[in-house]
């Protein structure tokens, strides 16, 4: 991972012009002046498919994107796209992006570019023509999502700050109990 690339990347997919699809571009916008440390945020706005190489070498994703589901519009699916693929039902739906966000994560994960700890908020959505706003129910739901987005993007950079941090201080441990040697 390079020097200056944050080890959680927060992402927001959407189209603004389309409904409820624009609800991960308004998420990163609205946490743009209150990332967490160690968080980058990106709204994506395109194709998932960047994000392919926008993973490599992250420690954790958290993605939050609109969806269709059998769900009340504005309700928020917690899905672990690190532990397996995402529900047939979420990949299938139509989507407004060229390549669904299904599409790409099997994709880094075949290339091993996917985060161990990949994690995807869907905001169920019910409006996606052009030239619409957010409904309502996801204009309500925006602040909920912000905060959960924040806060698992802040959980999963202070796990790896305790990481790496673990990593470096113990040294020369051995398989027996106390035959660590602190670093200095």
């Amino acid at each position: 991972m390079a020097e200056t690339q944050a080890p959680v990347l927060l992402v927001g997919l959407g189209n603004e012009l389309r409904g409820d699809d624009g609800v991960g571009i308004a998420v990163i916008r609205s946490l743009r002046e209150d990332c967490p440390v160690g968080v980058e945020p990106r709204a994506e706005g395109g194709d998932p498919l960047a994000l392919v190489e926008a993973w490599r070498g992250r420690a954790a994703t958290v993605v939050v994107d609109a969806v269709r589901a059998a769900a009340p519009a504005g309700t928020i699916l917690h899905l672990d796209a690190g532990a397996g693929p995402l529900p047939a039902s979420l990949a299938a739906a139509a989507s407004t992006h060229a390549t669904s966000l299904a599409a790409a994560v099997e994709l880094a994960r075949e290339l091993g570019t996917l985060p161990g700890r990949a994690l995807v908020l869907g905001v169920v959505g019910r409006r996606f023509r052009q030239g619409e706003g957010l409904s309502a129910a996801v204009a309500a739901a925006l602040p909920t999502v912000a905060e959960e987005a924040r806060q698992l993007a802040a959980r999963e950079a202070t796990r790896e700050t305790l990481a790496r941090e673990t990593a470096g201080t113990v040294r020369g441990c051995a398989a027996r109990p106390g035959t660590c040697t602190p670093a200095s």
